[in-house]
């Protein structure tokens, strides 16, 4: 009844989204009354890496990503064809992992909801630094990855005993300003 969802990709309003749907699942079905689930994002597995990447805005298809693809896809990686988004969009993408978004409304008032596309004037994505990128980074990554993995599952597994209890609540801020 345990349930472990590994969170690959990075993008925020996946994590957001999986996370709200997860717990309106929790709250609303009860065949899940016993049943623990967790949400991992890898992100917060081998975090030494994870952290120094974010530090530096390595992103999406950047040092660590690219790295963690040649060490178990090589041949899906050709550094020799490496392009990037001219300036100043390359920029704009390693500011924030977010800004590849372009937002359009029917109605510019803020009761209406965006729709969210990819900017149309990004044509590779990079956000990040790719050309750092080696097979052995990427294994380290992947050996720290499954070595912190398997130790909270582990300690989770110890824990869990099918019984919801009662912790402190701490919710979100307040929505209203």
């Amino acid at each position: 009844r345990n349930f472990y969802l590994i969170l690959g990709h990075g993008g925020s309003e996946n994590n957001r989204a999986l996370n709200d749907a997860l717990k309106i699942m929790l709250r609303s079905n009860p065949a899940f009354s016993d049943a623990m689930i967790a949400l991992i994002p890898v992100w917060k597995l081998g975090v030494k890496h994870w952290n120094k990447s974010i530090a530096k805005h390595d992103w999406h298809a950047g040092g660590l990503e690219t790295s963690l693809v040649m060490a178990i896809a090589p041949e899906l990686v050709r550094m020799d064809e490496l392009e990037l988004d001219q300036e100043p969009l390359w920029k704009l993408q390693v500011e924030h992992p977010d800004n590849y978004q372009h937002a359009e409304k029917i109605v510019d008032d803020e009761f209406v909801v965006p729709r969210l596309t990819q900017r149309p004037d990004i044509k590779v994505g990079v956000m990040g630094f790719p050309e750092e990128a080696s097979a052995e980074f990427g294994q380290r990554v992947i050996d720290d990855l499954i070595e912190e993995g398997v130790k909270k599952i582990l300690e989770l597994e110890q824990k869990a005993d099918g019984v919801y209890k009662e912790i402190q609540f701490k919710p979100e801020p307040l929505i209203f300003n």
